[in-house]
């Protein structure tokens, strides 16, 4: 199975570690995309994570809405490159458009209880 994980803060890099070795070690295919937010990128390199980065992190409404447009575009198509057939993350926020428009199955953990917007 072709899995894609996306990381887009230092925790779900932490979160995701350990998940990942286990369902490389199954025989799955693992694609990581990341937000560089951070020390995201630094964490990724160190525990040997590579990764295709979408978008670096911005501020303010217009440029998260500008970050959040290109990091959708470039994910719609590398799920289509890569064959993905599962996408996971933390929030959801970078991959639901995207999984949905692909007909790809996403799953979205939370860790937020209080962003009731992005949940």
């Amino acid at each position: 199975m072709n899995l894609l994980f996306s990381i887009n803060h230092p925790a779900h890099v932490h979160f995701f570690r350990n998940a990942i070795a286990e369902l490389r070690n199954r025989g799955h295919t693992i694609h990581i995309t990341n937000r560089s937010k951070d020390i995201t990128d630094d964490l990724l390199q160190r525990y040997g994570l590579d990764s295709t980065m979408l978008s670096t992190q911005r501020s303010g409404l217009l440029g998260m809405a500008g970050e959040l447009a290109a990091h959708e575009r470039r994910l719609y198509r590398l799920l289509r490159e890569w064959e993905i057939d599962m996408a996971l993350s933390i929030g959801g926020t970078f991959i639901v458009h995207a999984c949905a428009l692909r007909r790809i199955p996403s799953i979205a953990f939370s860790d937020t209880e209080h962003a009731t917007l992005q949940n």
